[in-house]
């Protein structure tokens, strides 16, 4: 489980990112308008993201910082840009219900100092 849960969390957390340029620019459904199925994701993904926290929260926080640091050039960008604004909007929302779900779903009899701190760099984003 060790080896594996990051795997899956990291593969899941990246499709999920990488599908919203296709969504954007090709018109397609957005799977943020079915929050039942997200949430039902959401929760799956919290139980495994468990396992090696450390690595999810690492590779949370560094997409979370790569998207709000991008997102930020864009909106002092002259106008114009509006698809690539879409997108980080797009990414960002992504971020927010996955580090909400990965957070709501400690166990406090199970955490840690370490996950404690953890989830407060993912708060603070």
């Amino acid at each position: 489980m060790e080896t594996y849960a990051p795997e899956v969390a990291k593969a899941y957390i990246t499709s999920r990112l990488e599908s919203v340029p296709l969504i954007i620019r090709d018109c397609l459904e957005d799977p943020l308008d079915d929050m039942g199925l997200v949430f039902q994701q959401l929760d799956q993904l919290c139980t495994v993201s468990r396992c090696e926290y450390e690595k999810t929260c690492t590779l949370l926080v560094q997409l979370f910082d790569q998207s709000a640091q991008t997102y930020q050039e864009l909106l002092r960008a002259p106008s114009g840009r509006n698809v690539e604004i879409a997108i980080q909007e797009g990414r960002l929302a992504w971020l927010v219900y996955i580090v909400g779900a990965v957070i709501g779903g400690r166990l406090t009899f199970t955490c840690t100092d370490e996950q404690d701190s953890m989830d407060g760099e993912l708060v603070y984003r």
